[in-house]
């Protein structure tokens, strides 16, 4: 029967039909999920469906970030598991989320019933792995749950915990999380039988980095990892006509320290501008096998500011690419294959991530320099003063 469920909820959790109600909620960020509270003028993306679904957003009980939450209800049960009551939140801007692997996600979950409640939650990755977490909340409770890596499993690996809170279906890879889904199991008549309504406030859905794992040597790689802590050797520098740098506790990730970057002035000069400088003067890097550069940018402003980088090689190809970091935010920047491009191959990509010139060559990197986009007022508007904390550049 166990067998028969589970097969049931993998293939028809992510098929429902009924019409969505969409809502854009402030933001903070790992990586590229944006938390979720149901405050107005966030980012993130949710909606709400099911034969017998409504919702609320609340402002009383069950409210433990910002001023609301969300009242999921449902109002009778269906025997259909493509039509059930459910919740889903998936990335705002339609890129998969990618999650570090020990980043765990939480969630505040009341439950304002008289009698137990089993929340089930389906995610779904890019590679089709569908894992069910499911975590149980006392009656007239508030509990937040942590979704941790036992919880996830080994992607593509299908393992099972039938408890009070557990898993089934096959593990996900939590770079490329496609969606989340919470929901009651509705048509299995043993989960709080004789009940046919019930509901469950939601709220403070974010992601808590984890620790990180431990560095491993990249087969043909000597690009080291930047992290601004006591005794590495320093292989940065910053320039520019108006900044302020300083070593901080604010934003680090790998250690106990950051760098703070503060540009007291916006420059209007292109060949004047702050720059951080990571690849020395003659030294060439190369990424080995790695694919990706990585990096962890805080930004501690009421404002969205745009970060920059330019990669060359020595063949004098020239790449940049460039990320936007929301307000009050921390972000790990993934520079992969598409950023980096094809060495030698101009294409572009415009947008509040992109990219622009020649591809790099990544065995052959001679510049790395991270740079605010100061003259152009379009970029950062009204922001005079920008700040970045900046952290645990490495590859991956």
């Amino acid at each position: 029967m166990k067998k028969f469920i589970t097969a049931a909820i993998t293939s028809l959790m992510f098929t429902m039909s009924a019409a969505p109600v969409f809502a854009t909620a402030p933001i903070v960020m790992v990586g590229n999920f944006a938390k979720v509270s149901f405050e107005d003028g966030e980012a993130s993306k949710w909606n709400v469906y099911g034969e017998y679904a409504s919702h609320d957003i609340i402002s009383t009980a069950g409210v433990v970030d910002g001023s609301k939450a969300m009242k999921l209800s449902m109002n009778g049960r269906t025997t259909d598991w493509g039509k059930i009551t459910s919740l889903t939140v998936a990335p705002a801007d339609g890129a998969p989320w990618n999650l570090a692997k020990n980043d765990i996600i939480k969630a505040t979950l009341t439950n304002p019933e008289n009698f137990d409640l089993s929340i089930r939650i389906n995610f779904l990755d890019t590679s089709g792995n569908n894992r069910l977490v499911f975590f149980t909340v006392p009656a007239n409770s508030t509990r937040e749950i942590s979704i941790t890596g036992e919880y996830f499993g080994e992607t593509g690996v299908a393992s099972a915990k039938w408890e009070a809170d557990g898993y089934s279906g096959k593990g996900l890879d939590t770079s490329a999380i496609k969606e989340m889904r919470f929901h009651f199991p509705e048509p299995e008549p043993k989960f709080i039988p004789g009940i046919n309504a019930a509901s469950m406030i939601i709220d403070n859905l974010y992601v808590e980095k984890g620790p990180a794992e431990p560095a491993m040597p990249i087969e043909g790689s000597n690009f080291p990892v930047t992290s601004f802590e006591d005794g590495v050797a320093k292989k940065w520098n910053v320039t520019g006509p108006s900044n302020i740098h300083e070593i901080v506790t604010e934003g680090a990730v790998d250690g106990t320290k950051a760098l703070k970057v503060t540009i007291t002035e916006r420059s209007m000069n292109w060949g004047v501008r702050n720059n951080l400088a990571i690849i020395p003067p003659g030294e060439i890097w190369n990424m080995g096998t790695a694919t990706s550069v990585v990096a962890t940018v805080t930004n501690p402003l009421d404002a969205a500011i745009q970060l920059r980088c330019n990669f060359s090689d020595t063949a004098n190809n020239t790449r940049m690419v460039y990320f936007s970091i929301p307000a009050n935010s921390t972000r790990e920047l993934v520079i992969g294959p598409e950023q980096l491009g094809t060495p030698g191959v101009k294409n572009s990509k415009w947008g509040a991530d992109g990219y622009d010139l020649n591809g790099v060559d990544k065995s052959a990197l001679k510049g790395m320099t991270f740079y605010m986009a100061e003259p152009e007022l379009k970029t950062m508007p009204g922001i005079t003063s920008p700040v970045y904390i900046i952290d645990n550049i490495t590859i991956r």
